[in-house]
């Protein structure tokens, strides 16, 4: 009962907690300017045997789907009052490549003088197919508004929406027809989180979509604990979406805008996040965000669901990177990959060997050639050097010093692989003060291992496996795996699944 009450009041301040960091920042969003009044697209596109079509706006088809018929000239401009500015397109057309800009200045007329006087790219009566499409603004207007545009490809349907001066995705296709529309910047924003071990939520950050990375979420060496994010939409619909990869559990449920992802005084470390925009915004923006890991530093960056950081490989994430960017302009080099991954054991030939090292406290299984894994161990001072082979096993053995082992192999004589010891054959007898030792020379000659790495041994090592005992700094193949301080009240390894 009393337990059951600590975890309630924990539960309860947290949760004030977090009412706090994201209520405080309601008053923080910064929001773009729009315009005082409206400002819309129009556009119209000349096709095979049609000619020009009637004119369109918002978002509309121009053109004739499913057809087989090219697209040979667009003309775009816009419409409204109160603003200045204009919309400049260019259009690739087969066998002559990009047509010069055509730049149409905003105004009430401006429809009725769509397609004429030349005002438009591409070819007229030439029998020549527009193969690509881009657009951009300038003036006022662009501050207060982006340009998003896509292609019908004859046989592979619409691109994506890309804006602002990129190309649509197409490669010397036949395009039937588009569809164009202005997307106002009025209070896109993301407000990030982070939650870090023993000092509670960091200062959250709000960044204005379109806007580049800038400083990180969390506290480099330690550890992330819980990850919330609120996406500000601006009218445009849709949501964020965001997951943790926790050791031992695998992806959490997805979580939406200011919900949190993770669990405040968790101690199984989160070793990857993913975040993915849902909804119409989807359409219009992408998000990208990177992961410091323990021991490797910045992951690459990952984009809409990718994860990033380190899995299966006993590392941890301490902060991340988020920022969102308007579709089709550019984002950041992608060359790095932005998840590490254990190896697929499975896939690699050979028999288990085991390489025990003093100087490190790291064990090290190989597989053929091929080392697969990292633990953290404790050794001893009289843990022997030389080679040896696995003999036996136990579930639950006792020890010297009236203590217990769990899951242990032995390897030579009184020398085993085993747990950190138990006070009982109890789960919840965990000497907690010897499990934070793990990573020192602290044993009587046994090599101590956490629960998790202790049954992977007792589970797949088979008997007469080669086990070596080296001294040897900087012998290790792989990064050294990280440790989880435990608080002094937890009886119980957490990586066991039996706890």
């Amino acid at each position: 009962m009393n337990r059951l009450n600590k975890m309630s009041k924990l539960i309860v301040t947290f949760v004030l907690a977090v009412i706090c960091v994201f209520g405080t920042l309601n008053t923080c969003v910064i929001k773009l300017k729009a315009a005082e009044n409206g400002v819309e697209l129009i556009y119209t596109a000349h096709v095979q045997k049609n000619g020009w079509l009637k004119t369109v706006a918002g978002g509309k088809v121009s053109g004739l789907v499913g057809k087989g018929l090219r697209m040979e000239a667009i003309s775009v401009g816009l419409k409204g009052n109160g603003i200045t500015g204009a919309v400049n397109y260019s259009v690739y057309v087969s066998g002559a490549g990009w047509t010069p800009y055509v730049k149409s200045t905003l105004g009430s007329k401006n429809e009725s003088n769509l397609r004429f006087g030349g005002n438009y790219a591409g070819s007229v009566g030439k029998k020549q197919r527009v193969e690509n499409v881009r657009m951009y603004l300038t003036g006022a207007v662009s501050k207060s508004y982006s340009i998003y545009y896509r292609v019908y490809v004859q046989g592979r349907g619409w691109t994506a929406w890309t804006s602002n001066n990129s190309v649509c995705q197409t490669s010397d296709e036949l395009i039937e027809c588009m569809q164009a529309k202005l997307v106002k910047k009025a209070a896109v924003t993301l407000t990030a989180g982070a939650y870090v071990g023993g000092n509670g939520w960091c200062n959250a950050k709000v960044m204005t979509a379109g806007s580049s990375a800038s400083g990180y979420l969390g506290i480099k060496g330690m550890q992330l604990q819980c990850v919330a994010v609120r996406l500000d939409n601006g009218g445009m619909g849709g949501d964020i979406s965001y997951a943790t990869y926790k050791r031992g559990s695998g992806w959490s449920a997805d979580a939406v805008t200011g919900e949190i992802s993770g669990t405040p005084g968790q101690v199984m470390p989160i070793e990857a996040i993913r975040f993915t925009l849902t909804g119409n915004i989807a359409n219009y923006f992408d998000v990208y965000y990177r992961a410091f890991v323990t021991g490797y530093g910045w992951s690459g960056w990952a984009a809409n669901g990718e994860p990033a950081g380190a899995i299966g490989i006993c590392q941890r994430v301490e902060a991340y990177q988020i920022y969102m960017k308007e579709k089709g302009t550019k984002g950041p080099a992608m060359t790095v990959p932005a998840c590490k991954y254990a190896p697929d054991i499975s896939s690699i030939s050979g028999s288990y060997r085991i390489m025990v090292n003093k100087a490190t406290n790291v064990v090290t299984i190989y597989k053929g050639a091929t080392p697969v894994k990292a633990m953290l161990c404790s050794t001893g001072a009289d843990t022997p050097v030389g080679t040896f082979s696995v003999s036996a096993k136990w579930k639950w053995l006792s020890m010297v010093g009236n203590v217990y082992g769990k899951f242990v192999t032995q390897f030579y004589g009184n020398f085993l692989f085993h747990s950190v010891p138990y006070t009982q054959i109890n789960n919840h007898s965990l000497q907690t003060e010897e499990y934070n030792k793990l990573g020192t020379q602290c044993s009587h000659g046994c090599v101590r291992l956490c629960v998790e790495d202790a049954k992977w041994i007792y589970d797949n090592i088979p008997y007469y496996t080669t086990v070596t005992v080296i001294d040897s700094a900087g012998a290790d193949p792989l990064m050294r795996p990280v440790r989880e301080w435990l608080p002094s009240n937890m009886n119980y390894d957490p990586t066991d699944p039996e706890a």
